[in-house]
């Protein structure tokens, strides 16, 4: 028997989904015109408490499904168009953009969903605005996949400030994802700058030695080549290593820019470094948290996207084999450039400073078998240290732990 997803909280988090759309999209003409991207699993409920009575035409949301077992088992007549297959394939051969991408998932955020994530930027699956709502389970990951958060705590946090602790899974999902969508481009291919030949050959050079450095191995032999060759597409992190000093020296050698202060040519180095490689900048953020009817934590996070025109600031321009900065700050528009600016900043705060909204915490719709047992049956796979920890910090109440879980008493 397949498990059912009609429980309160989930619909409590549908109707976020529903209400951040009607915020985006008030008027009902423009919500009849939306293209939707979703995964709607073997029951209607996401047609009929979200799609539907927002007026979304079925034959303009596109739903994948594992393979055709799961479609034959569904609720007919649905009239949405279909798609079979793994998703994270699927992703990278969808030939058209759309309004609102819902990935609502029954896994942890690990590598497979990261990926799923870089081809919706670098293919450019979200329209030029949009909509990106991400499910997850909050934890229960396993160890390869927390290994690999641990090793993205020191990536994504550059330091530990006094009386904080380090960044919590909740958060470090939200920023990847926020982070992903902003390079854009840079997910699969550098810099486009980096088409240019002479710069083009530094980078090729750095994306060497960086690698060589990470994995610990003689960049001239035989088992790097082969390695390095299947590393390609180069990866944002790298591109971004490099262009942070050529940017900064382009904006040393700009008389406008170079008398600002520190912080502002970091700032102004990161407008710079994110146009025109399709990065997607967070205009609203909602996350959500809530137990499921099967005891699992769900985080979600839904985020209204734009893409900016930042060269209206600040631009690169190349001039013969010479790459120059416009900077547009002084012309007519200065209202308007204010307004991208503070919006760029609110965006970028999203990815690596504490920028991001507060979870709400949608409550739990997991009923015990039975309540006697709880504090005499001890079963440690129930819940863990580290995940009591983890629930605690992501907000929920000791009472509701305790009343939910088994394996716990409160101290």
């Amino acid at each position: 028997m397949k498990d059912s997803y009609d429980y309160e909280v989930k619909a409590k988090a549908r109707a976020m989904l529903k209400s951040t759309i009607q915020t985006i999209y008030p008027k009902p003409a423009a919500r009849r015109t939306l293209k939707v991207l979703t995964l709607l699993g073997h029951q209607n409920l996401e047609l009929e408490q979200i799609w539907d009575p927002l007026g979304v035409p079925r034959q303009n949301i596109t739903n994948i499904e594992y393979d055709q077992k799961a479609y034959e088992t569904s609720p007919k007549d649905r009239g949405t168009k279909n798609v079979f297959g793994n998703l994270e394939d699927v992703i990278k051969t969808l030939p058209e953009s759309f309004d609102i991408i819902n990935l609502d998932m029954v896994s942890p955020f690990n590598v497979h969903q990261r990926d799923i994530l870089r081809a919706i930027s670098f293919r450019q699956l979200l329209g030029e605005k949009g909509i990106l709502a991400t499910w997850y389970l909050g934890q229960r990951e396993n160890r390869l996949a927390k290994k690999w958060f641990l090793f993205n705590k020191e990536k994504y946090v550059s330091q530990k400030t006094e009386g904080e602790g380090l960044v919590e899974r909740g958060d470090l999902i939200s920023r990847m994802i926020n982070c992903i969508m902003l390079d854009g481009y840079l997910n699969f291919i550098p810099h486009w700058i980096c088409n240019d030949e002479i710069i083009g050959k530094k980078y090729e050079e750095f994306s060497r030695e960086h690698l060589a450095k990470e994995w610990g191995i003689d960049p001239s032999g035989e088992d790097f080549e082969q390695r390095y060759e299947i590393a390609q597409p180069i990866h944002a992190n790298r591109a971004q290593l490099f262009m942070g000093p050529v940017i900064k020296e382009f904006i040393e050698s700009t008389p406008s820019l170079k008398l600002l202060s520190d912080n502002s040519k970091r700032i102004y180095q990161d407008i710079l470094l994110y146009q025109k490689i399709g990065s997607y900048f967070s205009m609203m953020q909602k996350r959500f948290r809530y137990i499921g009817n099967k005891k699992s934590v769900m985080v979600g996070d839904i985020s209204y996207y734009k893409q900016l025109p930042l060269d209206t600031i600040v631009e690169i321009q190349k001039f013969g084999s010479d790459f120059k900065i416009l900077d547009h700050r002084h012309s007519s528009l200065v209202k308007e450039q204010n307004r991208l600016f503070q919006q760029f900043i609110v965006s970028r705060r999203r990815c690596w400073e504490n920028g991001q909204e507060i979870r709400v915490n949608l409550g739990s719709s997991y009923t015990p078998k039975s309540r006697e047992p709880l504090v005499e049956k001890v079963n440690k796979e129930d819940l863990t240290k580290e995940e009591a920890i983890y629930l605690l910090r992501e907000g929920v109440p000791i009472e509701e732990i305790l009343e939910t879980y088994s394996g716990l008493t409160k101290m």
